[in-house]
């Protein structure tokens, strides 16, 4: 909340500036809200993602955010049953899409997607590859 209430005062001062500066006068008056609209579509146009129109079947995201985040392998959390030895399935190696579909054990995870995978060559699979 706290970062909302500074970008608000900065908006306020931009707002300020531009009253006093002779350069920025345009002859149409602009008041704070529509600074505030016009930084609030620029932020919108710079990080949204493109969606599907609402239809039937349709995704929400073209792209999944497994393939434009950046991400990074992490050991498995431990639990109070195995301790060290926490191990949990490789997602990529248990696909349908695998040549050789086994189910391999593995002690590293991708923490921002929450999910298991062998660091070679799974992770990096699961992260560049739409269908890996």
């Amino acid at each position: 909340m706290e970062f909302i209430k500074e970008e608000d005062v900065k908006i306020e001062e931009t707002f300020l500036v531009k009253q006093e500066d002779p350069e920025e006068q345009t002859g149409k008056e602009t008041t704070s809200i529509q600074i505030k609209v016009n930084v609030m579509r620029g932020l919108l146009e710079e990080y949204s993602t493109s969606r599907c129109p609402s239809t039937a079947g349709c995704p929400a995201l073209e792209t999944p955010l497994r393939l434009t985040d950046r991400h990074f392998p992490s050991l498995v959390p431990q639990t109070a049953s195995q301790g060290s030895r926490t191990r949990r399935h490789c997602k990529v190696c248990l696909s349908g899409t695998r040549k050789d579909k086994r189910r391999r054990l593995t002690k590293y995870m991708c923490l921002q997607c929450n999910t298991p995978l062998c660091v070679v060559p799974c992770f990096e699979e699961y992260h560049t590859l739409k269908h890996y």
